[in-house]
C-alpha cells in the first residue's frame, strides 16, 4: 500500500517497481488512473473528469481491487491512504497477503516543485487548503493496523 500526499511520488514509484520486478506481476489499483482513463475516453481535462467521475472511479477501483484479490494477484494500492481508518478498510479485504506500507515523504520545497510540475503536465491541481487538511490528517502507519512491513521513503 502506497501512502503519501498527492505528488509525493507514489505513482512514479509504483511504475518503476513494476518495471524492475515484472516477475511479481503487480497490478496497480488507483482511482486517479481510472479518472484519467475516463478523461481520455470522454475528451475531458483531469479536473472536469474528476468532478464528473469520482464516484464511478471509486466504485471501479473497489471492483478491480476485489477482482485482483479473488485472483490472488499482487496489488499496489496507489492512493493517499493517509489515515488509519482508510487503510484498515482496505487491509481488511486482503487476507493471506503480505501487507507492506510504503510511506513517501519529502521536504516541502521539493514537494512544491513536483506539485507544480504535475499541475502543468497533467492539469491536476488541488487547492492549498485541501493539501493542508490532508497533511494534518496524516497518521503514520503501524504494524498494529495489520501491516507486516513498513517502509519509509524520504526524498
Amino acid at each position: 500500500m502506497l501512502i503519501g500526499l498527492p505528488a509525493s511520488g507514489k505513482s512514479t514509484l509504483a511504475a518503476e517497481y513494476i518495471i524492475k520486478n515484472p516477475e511479481m506481476d503487480f497490478q496497480v489499483v488507483s482511482s486517479d488512473d481510472i479518472i484519467e482513463e475516463k478523461a481520455l475516453l470522454e475528451n475531458l481535462d483531469y479536473i472536469t473528469s474528476h468532478k464528473k467521475n469520482i464516484g464511478f472511479a471509486i466504485a471501479e477501483m473497489e471492483r478491480r481491487f476485489k477482482q485482483h484479490v479473488r485472483n490472488g494477484v499482487n496489488i499496489l494500492h496507489d492512493q493517499t491512504n493517509l489515515t488509519i481508518k482508510t487503510r484498515k478498510k482496505h487491509l481488511a479485504k486482503v487476507k493471506g497477503y503480505v501487507k507492506t506500507a510504503v510511506v513517501l515523504t519529502l521536504a516541502e520545497d521539493e514537494w512544491r516543485k513536483r506539485f507544480e510540475k504535475r499541475k502543468v503536465k497533467s492539469g491536476k491541481d488541488i487547492p492549498d487548503f485541501i493539501i493542508k487538511n490532508m497533511s494534518k490528517c496524516f497518521e503514520h502507519p503501524t504494524k498494529k493496523e495489520g501491516f507486516d512491513k513498513i517502509i519509509s521513503v524520504r526524498f
